[in-house]
């Protein structure tokens, strides 16, 4: 079937129709789960249609801890994806089965915040995900400063704009448990 996907410029109705049942995930039946990971996997296939699948396949292993664990290593793959779309989309999803299951994505937390330590400290979009999951209470103090240290030092104007934010939050909410 992803053979057929790849030649979608001569199935485009076709693929468009498969992708809108994606897009829409209560309507992909569960046994299309190891499809939905060969999608995601694959860059041969449209961006558009790996974005639905990713959200599918994340829809998927939300509902429970034994299809998070099945599918952990496809996101953290995912994670390193030079599409930033991709990456975008994977870290939203990262966010999702951390706060659904903190103990068992601690190595996905990990990658996350490896993200955050790399030479090019100028991914936004991870300084988002680890500014929500710190604003939901789900690092330890010592865990919160090297990220936002690390943002308030970089390069980046943007990361030191959230990282100034986060640390005004962090602030305001001292105190309130």
């Amino acid at each position: 079937m992803t053979d057929w996907l790849r030649t979608s410029s001569d199935n485009s109705d076709a693929v468009l129709r498969f992708s809108s049942m994606l897009l829409d995930g209560n309507s992909v039946p569960g046994c299309y789960v190891p499809l939905l990971d060969k999608l995601v996997s694959s860059d041969s296939i449209p961006k558009f249609l790996r974005l639905s699948a990713i959200q599918s396949l994340g829809r998927y292993m939300l509902t429970s801890i034994n299809m998070a664990e099945k599918y952990k290593t496809t996101i953290e793959a995912l994670l390193h994806s030079e599409v930033p779309e991709i990456k975008h989309a994977s870290l939203e999803l990262a966010e999702s089965l951390i706060l659904a299951f903190p103990n068992e994505y601690s190595s996905v937390l990990s990658l996350v915040m490896s993200l955050l330590q790399t030479d090019a400290f100028n991914d936004a979009a991870a300084f988002n995900i680890y500014a929500r999951l710190v604003l939901d209470r789900k690092f330890k103090l010592e865990m919160l400063l090297g990220p936002i240290c690390s943002g308030l030092c970089g390069d980046s104007e943007n990361i030191h704009r959230l990282a100034i934010s986060l640390l005004k939050m962090l602030s305001r909410n001292a105190g309130k448990s």
